[in-house]
């Protein structure tokens, strides 16, 4: 009897480690942020992006070498025929990650009509100038694209637009969280 339900229980652990199999795990380093925004603020999204990407269990190099090793490539290769993009390629070989992020962060300034307002102002005979009834709110887009080193492919895509006034944490969050899903389906085509 206890034969058979050690057997049995065999069984279902093999089946469920099969079915809720550890995700695959990628060593990765983000490149510097590129876009719009001022440079601080790109920090600390890329800076919420790698935070989120580690507790997602990804390896993350640190930024700052590899912006060093970039500057040194690019250096060495004064001839001009190295692209910011080769360098970033022969950096994450050199610190021996599979995968580079790039951070893609704009942001602008959207004018909408309050129409609304306008409409009662007009209701009751109050019409103001029409420039007194924009509404501006301050609106961004991040995209960030995860590439193989190896080969320079974009296995991954994630693009986000909201408010500026977001927190950085849990928009990398999500992110990062949809991205581990294109992640996960690239690595079961892999296989």
């Amino acid at each position: 009897m206890l034969k058979k339900l050690l057997i049995i229980t065999f069984i279902l652990t093999a089946n469920i480690s099969f079915v809720y199999a550890k995700k695959e795990a990628i060593s990765l380093a983000c490149m510097p942020p590129e876009g719009t925004m001022d440079k601080a603020i790109q920090n600390s999204y890329v800076s919420a992006i790698e935070g989120a990407f580690l507790k997602a269990g990804h390896y993350v190099s640190d930024r700052q070498r590899l912006e060093n090793l970039m500057k040194e490539i690019l250096l060495q290769q004064s001839s001009g025929m190295v692209d910011e993009t080769s360098a970033a390629a022969e950096a994450g070989k050199i610190m021996k990650v599979d995968y580079l992020v790039a951070v893609i962060l704009n942001d602008w300034t959207e004018r909408r009509l309050n129409v609304f307002a306008m409409e009662e102002d007009k209701k009751n005979d109050r019409l103001q100038p029409r420039e007194n009834y924009y509404i501006y709110s301050d609106k961004m887009r991040i995209t960030i694209k995860l590439i193989e080193v190896e080969t320079s492919r974009i296995i991954a895509q994630e693009d986000f637009q909201g408010n500026k006034l977001d927190r950085p944490s849990k928009l990398a969050t999500k992110i990062v969280k949809n991205m581990d899903k294109q992640l996960q389906k690239h690595f079961k085509k892999k296989r």
